[in-house]
């Protein structure tokens, strides 16, 4: 045959046209191989962004919103392990402690204390605790001769009388006459 001729359509196909198609093949795969990178260079941005968002929220947002949220109370609570399930919205804090902001004895502690979280509220730097469960938990309430209670009046951010005045005072009732 000569160069001249057209190809006959029912004849196998020559070396020419073989070698177009690996040219087209071999264009495929580097392109596709790009695409995998890319989607693997995704995943490992995606996982790392997902570590650095959590460990923030966890020893960094929740620290704070537990400090803010106990500065209401007027208490001061440290703990000396957390776990924190993002998507759960579960903390779990070991050997926890509560005591008054203005120093003094503490007032409760816990082996134990797993926290159901709003994690929507404490991405703003907001504590919403919906349940609290406690395990070995100690709490020192103590109660007046006039029935108060000082640990409810420090909790509520009111200044309890001292006890000697309040046990002092007289109760009330009906004046006897002498």
């Amino acid at each position: 045959m000569s160069e001249s001729q057209p190809a006959d359509p029912t004849a196998p196909p020559s070396e020419a046209s073989s070698k177009a198609a690996d040219v087209a093949a071999s264009g495929a795969a580097p392109r596709r191989r790009r695409w995998l990178r890319r989607l693997r260079n995704i995943a490992i941005v995606a996982v790392a962004a997902g570590l650095l968002f959590r460990g923030l929220l966890g020893y960094v947002i929740f620290p704070y919103a537990l400090s803010q949220a106990a500065a209401t109370a007027n208490l001061d609570v440290d703990y000396e392990r957390i776990h924190l399930s993002v998507f759960g919205g579960d903390v779990g804090l070991s050997f926890v402690t509560a005591r008054p902001r203005d120093g003094g004895e503490v007032i409760a502690q816990g082996r134990y204390v797993r926290l159901q979280i709003s994690t929507r509220a404490l991405l703003r730097a907001r504590l919403v605790i919906y349940r609290v469960d406690a395990d070995d938990l100690t709490i020192d309430v103590e109660r007046l001769a006039d029935g108060s209670i000082p640990v409810l009046d420090l909790v509520a951010g009111r200044k309890a009388a001292p006890p000697e005045v309040a046990a002092a005072a007289p109760p009330p009732g009906p004046a006897v006459p002498a």
